[in-house]
């Protein structure tokens, strides 16, 4: 049989340190440019295609890119256990 863990309380116990900040910031960081980039992206590329500069293809192709090297950018990030440190 299975014990039941009771993680809530322990986590709830922990001090906050500077990792803890630290992971806040690069959170946030990454929302802000997260959003920064689909609010730019968006509206650059309506005006690209609405002046004849780029065509449909070509916006759905930088879409995909975009998404695509955030993709990987993660992967790598995530495939490195060494990149986590304690406090």
């Amino acid at each position: 049989m299975i014990a039941a863990v009771n993680a809530g309380p322990r986590l709830d116990r922990l001090p906050i340190c500077s990792f803890h900040h630290r992971i806040f910031w690069l959170i946030g960081a990454g929302m802000f440019f997260d959003g920064y980039d689909l609010y730019v992206g968006t509206t650059v590329l309506g005006a690209t295609l609405q002046s004849k500069f780029s065509t449909l293809d070509q916006n759905a192709w930088f879409v995909s890119l975009t998404l695509r090297s955030s993709r990987r950018s993660r992967s790598l990030r995530c495939s490195r256990p060494r990149a986590w440190v304690a406090c």
